[in-house]
């Protein structure tokens, strides 16, 4: 039975919350079943899981799916101990039991991202995702991952998780905006409203990269709703820019334009932004439809700040979502999910 939705939280306090330091044992074992198989190959076949952790991933994913939208996951002190490769595997097993995790990137073979500053030799040979937001300090928008029609990764991000392995030296606060917090203030506009409730053009093929350009983006709005009424928000900076020039020679080109300035800086009001300060170990799963993300500015030391960040693809987002996923592109199908319903 699906749970009625409940308000958004307003505060990292107020987000549900989930310890896995009961579970260390069982989490072990997986990382023991899957040593053999490589990140990029990981899946959930490869790291089964025992009764508990079956339980508790039910939980998780009904408060995410039907509840707030939003959880906070406490990871074994123990099991980070163990060093970056566990900590990655691990989440990354934990996850494919919540979705089908799809790789973020168009030149590297990324099902568990490594966020942070990029200086690692593959990602500075990679052609393009070294110029990506998630490999530098630099303050990020609040924006809604893989929303943009272009090929920056396979799949679509219906839940987005985020592990801190380590926070950095100074900043590097975790920005989140609930999109319902963000349509209450934009009711109090309703042309706008409007205006970002219908279908938009995309001009992908402005997309600086050329395997990024997409000649079929097609339209979809940045404001909607799902099945059960709540309100939705895909929305990143990048999309002024390949909007903008789908109207260069329209009419509504102003008005449109007037609409993603007016969305620019309701997703930038204090109003809506929340700060969660994520210590090493936590991590937040949270829907990517309802939510909102980004970070502050931040300054590393020698130990350097490093987040691991997974894309899930979910079955049961296609019926809520149909519109969205006729737009975006789907590059393999979804497998169906075993121990979570």
């Amino acid at each position: 039975m699906k749970r009625k939705a409940e308000a958004a939280p307003s505060s990292k306090a107020e987000v549900p919350r989930w310890s896995f330091d009961d579970l260390t044992a069982d989490l072990s074992a997986g990382l023991a079943q899957s040593k053999d198989v490589s990140l990029e190959q990981l899946s959930m076949q490869h790291f089964p899981l025992t009764s508990g952790l079956q339980e508790r991933l039910r939980e998780i994913l009904a408060e995410v799916q039907h509840g707030t939208g939003a959880a906070l996951l406490q990871m074994p002190t123990e099991l980070l101990e163990q060093g970056e490769e566990a900590a990655q595997r691990a989440f990354l097993g934990l996850c494919a039991h919540l979705g089908r995790p799809v790789r973020q990137s168009t030149d590297l073979e990324e099902l568990c991202a490594r966020v942070e500053v990029a200086t690692r030799p593959e990602v500075q040979a990679a052609r393009h995702t070294s110029r990506r937001g998630y490999r530098n300090d630099k303050e990020q928008f609040l924006h809604n991952d893989s929303s943009i029609p272009a090929k920056r990764g396979e799949g679509v991000c219906d839940l987005l998780a985020m592990l801190c392995f380590r926070p950095a030296k100074r900043g590097g606060r975790t920005k989140m905006a609930a999109a319902s917090a963000i349509h209450e203030v934009l009711q109090k506009d309703p042309e706008v409203l409007e205006a970002l409730r219908q279908p938009l053009k995309y001009a992908a093929t402005v997309e600086y990269h050329p395997d990024w350009r997409r000649p079929d983006a097609g339209e979809a709005p940045l404001v909607f709703a799902d099945a059960a009424g709540r309100p939705c928000i895909q929305y990143s900076k990048n999309m002024v820019e390949t909007i903008s020039a789908a109207y260069a020679d329209s009419s509504a080109l102003e008005k449109v334009r007037a609409a993603l300035t007016r969305l620019q800086e309701v997703c930038s009001n204090p109003s809506v932004v929340q700060h969660w300060d994520l210590e090493a170990g936590e991590a937040y799963l949270v829907d990517n439809y309802r939510w909102l993300h980004a970070r502050t500015h931040f300054e590393d030391d020698a130990s350097r700040r490093l987040f691991f960040r997974i894309w899930l693809q979910v079955p049961d987002f296609e019926q809520r979502f149909c519109l969205l996923r006729d737009w975006r592109v789907i590059y393999a199908t979804c497998v169906e999910v075993g121990v979570v319903a």
